[in-house]
């Protein structure tokens, strides 16, 4: 049979035609260097001149249903190769250690078929400043409105019928750290990140757990949302160096951090929404009018201003405001900007961005700027005022947008939809030991931000702290704190009563006595005094030489007296 490697052949639904041996250099095989993969030859050789040969991510083949036999796959550096495997590879046969899959060359990819699963694997043994992925998925979603089901990178279903319920796990993640460096990356099992930049809500891990049962929990398998097992072994610290706030040992961590801010530039050119630092890097700009910015960065509005609304007209969907001065300077007619519009009276002329879509006014002239608004909210009684910081810098309106802070409303949130009737029994819940706090607030710090009242703890009227709890029904609510609103008071109830009360106007009520160290100084009023008739004085007392008409004195004032301080009753 005569050499054909030369001969061209044109594929079926191609232009060009190649020859048969630059077809078949397309993807190496380890048999075209002499693999025999039989258990009992060694493949080493065959399987390093083919990695020799291959160009950097080139493909080689190997093929399924063998043996591989012989030592550890060369690391070399350089390039990186993909191993195609066409179906399990045995290498059960080979030298212990020597398994193909773990001793590839360094950032080498091997994918096919392991074991009765598709599988790919990787070693990475260079540092680069890329990073290296197995298995990387890129999804761009430039659909206005989609309809059907959600765009993904990646969906995966499982199912479990078995009556036993063996158990079905989707997705698993097993990250085998041996590093001995106390690295500032870490390992981590599943990392997601979310760049916002747009006005979308956005959830950086959301699921639902669908009991569709109808059974009671104790009638059915757990159901559990999440679960964070930490097993480990040995103290966290020793006693010299206690500093729990370190976290070295934590379940979760919910971590405040500012959102870094672009920088402005000179003679750029910005579009709409582009947001950077101001002069002092303390507030954010937000472009309302698309343009190039000027040469000399400018003295961006560090507030809203106020300004006093002197007229407001409705007409097809738009509403002509006036302004009593001048809101602006350098703008001109058409740009835009955010406006806020408070104290309108109809209410229906009020229109704020803050919690909302921001609301771009569009400029007329000094005075005068139109929003749009749908419906006509009739005559305008009160005139309010219009909140605005916007300048002009090159061709760009700038408008305030925000400071530079991290503010995050809530850190957990429990919550249910709208009408439904699902409720919770407990909100956390522990069965521990702990040798801290269960909630430690003593490295925090509160301050007053927006007019807000912050509090270490915050409860409402009626609601109950409970010292009592044992696990069991029996033991619940038997001694309790809790503020009355109905009474004004603060009071400590022991199984319902209240036994000591302190009103909001600062008087105190017991239902036994008042002590000290233990004595009792004060009990319950003594009834069944008169009042006093003649005379009653309490100075210039004479002590042993008092007669009986002022030792009497002196005794009807000491009981008018303690009557009026509620110790002795009528």
């Amino acid at each position: 049979m005569s050499d054909v490697s030369s001969d061209t052949v044109l594929s079926t639904g191609t232009t060009t035609a190649r020859t048969l041996a630059s077809r078949g250099a397309d993807n190496l095989n380890v048999k075209d260097y002499g693999a025999v993969l039989n258990g009992t030859t060694s493949d080493y050789g065959p399987f390093n001149h083919a990695y020799q040969a291959a160009a950097d991510n080139g493909t080689i083949v190997i093929p399924g249903g063998n043996f591989y036999t012989g030592g550890v796959f060369p690391n070399t550096t350089g390039k990186t190769v993909n191993w195609h495997l066409l179906s399990t590879l045995d290498y059960s046969t080979s030298t212990p250690g020597t398994n193909p899959v773990g001793s590839l060359g360094d950032g080498d990819l091997l994918a096919g078929y392991w074991a009765g699963r598709y599988n790919m694997a990787k070693t990475i043994t260079t540092n680069t400043a890329g990073g290296f992925a197995v298995l990387e998925l890129s999804l761009t979603n430039n659909t206005s409105n989609f309809a059907g089901e959600v765009c993904s990178n990646l969906s995966v279903q499982g199912q479990s019928t078995t009556a036993a319920g063996a158990g079905t796990w989707n997705v698993v993640s097993n990250i085998y750290s041996g590093a001995t460096s106390r690295g500032a990356a870490g390992d981590i099992g599943i990392f997601s990140q979310i760049y916002r930049s747009g006005a979308t809500a956005t959830w950086l891990y959301s699921g639902a757990n669908n009991d569709l049962t109808g059974l009671p929990p104790n009638a059915a398998g757990a159901m559990i949302g999440m679960e964070l097992d930490n097993i480990c072994n040995g103290p966290e610290a020793t006693a010299v160096a206690y500093a729990p706030i370190l976290r070295r040992r934590s379940f979760i961590n919910l971590d405040v951090q500012t959102s870094p801010v672009s920088s402005w530039q000179a003679t750029t050119s910005y579009a709409l929404g582009a947001v950077v630092a101001d002069n002092t890097n303390t507030y954010t700009a937000i472009c309302t009018g698309a343009g190039t910015s000027g040469g000399t960065i400018p003295t961006f509005p560090t507030s809203n201003g106020i300004f006093t609304i002197s007229g407001a007209t409705w007409a097809s969907g738009l509403v002509t405001f006036t302004t009593s001065a001048a809101y602006q300077t350098g703008m001109t007619a058409g740009q835009t900007f955010f406006v806020q519009i408070t104290g309108c009276t109809p209410s229906g002329y009020n229109i704020s961005s803050i919690n909302e879509a921001p609301i771009y006014a569009t400029v007329v002239n000094s005075t005068t700027f139109t929003v749009p608004l749908a419906a006509n909210p009739g005559l305008i009684t009160v005139f309010g005022s219009a909140q605005i910081a916007a300048i002009v810098d090159g061709s760009v309106v700038w408008s305030f947008g925000t400071t530079i802070a991290c503010e995050i409303g809530t850190g957990i949130y429990f919550g249910t939809n709208s009408g439904s009737s699902a409720v919770l029994g407990t909100g956390i819940s522990s069965n521990v030991t702990y040798y801290n706090a269960a909630i430690d607030l003593s490295f925090s710090a509160f301050e007053s931000r927006h007019g807000s009242k912050p509090a270490a703890i915050r409860l409402g009227s009626g609601q109950i702290i409970d010292f009592t709890g044992n696990q069991f029904l029996t033991g619940q609510n038997l001694h309790t704190l809790q503020y009355v609103s109905a009474s004004a008071s603060l009071q400590y109830q022991v199984t319902g009563t209240s036994v000591f009360t302190i009103t909001d106007g600062g008087n105190t009520d017991t239902l036994e006595s008042y002590s000290v160290a233990d004595t009792k100084v004060v009990g319950a009023q003594i009834s069944g005094y008169g009042t006093p008739s003649g005379n009653s004085k309490i100075s210039s007392f004479p002590g042993a030489s008092a007669t009986l008409a002022q030792c009497s004195e002196m005794i009807a004032q000491i009981i008018t007296d303690l009557k009026a301080h509620g110790l002795l009753g009528v």
